[in-house]
């Protein structure tokens, strides 16, 4: 009787590793947009970083991408930014289940149907971040900042989908992981 070769500690802790790269790099765009702003032009906007990472891993790896991960990056995004506890996991979990779900219809379609879908979630996920916060909280957004914060979201999402691309190709092919 042949015994199955069970991975060394080494090769399992390597897939471990691997396997959260999306979770890590998701955390790490929570960082990030927690950081002083220093680009003083666009006021205190900033691109929602955690949430192109989670629309991108809801299409692409939904399985390395469950709901209690982004249940805890949006509970550690409304820490560190100090919005209202709930706010971001609510509505990142909620973009998940609706992304993953069509994940075969995006999959399907160029980049560009995936871009304009990230759009309208961008778009909707800041009307709602905007009016649950203002709500919250009694203090308004002023609409300058939400546009130019929607406008920073959107335009660099081909930008950092790439960059999620590459390390998916370099890190997590799927014949391994």
């Amino acid at each position: 009787m042949v015994e199955a070769l069970k991975p060394s500690l080494m090769q399992r802790l390597d897939l471990y590793g691997r396997m959260s790269l999306p979770m890590v790099l998701t955390l790490l765009m929570v960082l990030i947009m927690a950081l002083p702003k220093s680009f003083p032009a666009f006021g205190d906007a900033m691109p929602a970083l955690s949430l192109m990472a989670i629309f991108y891993w809801s299409i692409q790896r939904p399985d390395l991408m469950p709901g209690w991960v982004v249940f805890l990056t949006g509970l550690f995004e409304d820490l560190l930014t100090g919005a209202p506890l709930g706010l971001n996991v609510g509505i990142l979990l909620l973009i998940h289940v609706v992304i993953a779900s069509q994940r075969r219809f995006f999959l399907s379609r160029p980049f560009s149907a995936s871009w304009g879908a990230f759009a309208l979630v961008a778009l909707f996920a800041m009307i709602i971040k905007v009016m649950l916060h203002n709500a919250l909280t009694g203090y308004m957004t002023t609409f300058e900042n939400g546009f130019i914060h929607y406008m920073l979201t959107v335009s660099l999402y081909p930008i950092l989908a790439w960059i999620l691309a590459l390390a998916q190709q370099k890190f997590l092919q799927h014949d391994d992981v």
